[in-house]
Order: structure tokens, then C-alpha cells, then sequence
């Protein structure tokens, strides 16, 4: 008997649907003025300067490579990204996350920014169930279509589930929880 060596795309486009797509930055970014570079060169300068006067030029090298690389990544605008959910998983820079291997979801807003947070178990980069956090900025307004779509898949993980704490929420800004999703009372009345 011979082994089947390839997937049959006509059977399995009746198992695949899209049910909801969108773009967005691949990370939140806003311009910096010439005074946002100042003040923070400035700033580092007195830690540069300060790892010359103790000899602690490594330090002084590191504190230089991080200024730049951040400098760099402040002034440089982020790539658009298609999201895409699907009946098989979350198509996401390229990569489909299939909805077995995503343990948890949840939503925050930091600033002015939404993220969907999955936490996934991905064999791919990992042995064990080591979970990795994937953040993708969504409009607020899609917040809910997103949650009815994804909620059918995947669980919307509590503060505990999630890890949720200080570090957290300084990384991914303000946890928004389940019950903000769920309708009113005061809605069907």
C-alpha cells in the first residue's frame, strides 16, 4: 500500500474557514520628537560617563549597544501583519497556531493600545509544556468579535491562569477580565 505523501487541499477546504482577519503594527509605536532623543541621550550619558570614571568599560559598551539598538528601534516604524482565525487555529506572521496547542487567551490595554495575549504550548521551540506568550495589537472596538470568535476554541485565562502580576502588568498593561465580555442584564432587558 502506498502512503499518502501529501494533504488533499479539496477535502480539506470544507473542514477550513476564515471567521475573522485583521492588520496591525507588528508592535506599538509612536514617533519620537528630537526632544524625546535628547533628553534620553542625556540620561544615558551620565551612566556612560559615570562607567568611565569607574573603569567599567564593558558596562560603558553594553549601556552604548543598548542606547543605539533602542534609538534605532524608536525611530524605525513597525510592518504591517495580517491576523487571520480560523476553524484550524490563529494565522499570525506566517505561522499557523493551531487552537490545540494554545492554552490560554486573554485581552489588556496598555495606553492606548489593545493586545490579544495566547499563551501557547509550541513544540516547535520548546520541549516539555514550557508556554510562550504571543501579544497582537487589536483594534479596541474588535475586542469582543474577537472574544466570540476565539472563545469558541480556546479558554479566556483568569489573572492566576495567566501569571498576572506587577511584572505583568507593567509588560502587557491592564488585564481585562472575562466578565467585561459577557452581556448585561441590563442589555436583554
Amino acid at each position: 500500500m502506498a502512503k499518502k505523501l501529501h494533504t488533499d487541499i479539496e477535502s480539506t477546504k470544507k473542514n477550513f474557514e476564515s471567521l475573522f482577519e485583521w492588520t496591525s503594527a507588528e508592535r506599538p509605536w509612536e514617533p519620537k520628537s528630537k526632544a524625546w532623543y535628547v533628553y534620553y541621550s542625556l540620561f544615558f550619558l551620565v551612566f556612560i560617563v559615570y562607567a568611565v570614571f569607574r573603569g567599567q568599560y564593558l558596562l560603558m559598551l553594553m549601556i552604548v549597544s543598548f542606547v543605539f539598538l533602542w534609538f534605532i528601534q524608536g525611530a524605525t516604524p513597525p510592518e504591517e501583519s495580517k491576523h487571520i482565525i480560523t476553524t484550524l487555529g490563529i494565522k499570525t506572521l506566517n505561522k499557523l497556531f493551531k487552537w490545540r496547542s494554545i492554552k490560554y487567551f486573554w485581552f489588556s490595554l496598555k495606553g492606548n493600545y489593545a493586545f490579544l495575549h495566547l499563551d501557547v504550548i509550541d513544540k516547535e521551540f520548546t520541549t516539555g509544556d514550557r508556554i510562550h506568550r504571543l501579544s497582537l495589537l487589536v483594534d479596541p472596538n474588535d475586542m469582543s468579535k474577537i472574544f466570540k470568535v476565539v472563545n469558541r476554541f480556546a479558554d479566556y485565562g483568569n489573572q492566576q491562569e495567566v501569571g498576572y502580576n506587577i511584572i505583568t502588568r507593567a509588560v502587557n498593561g491592564e488585564y481585562i477580565d472575562i466578565i467585561d465580555f459577557l452581556p448585561n442584564d441590563k442589555e436583554e432587558d
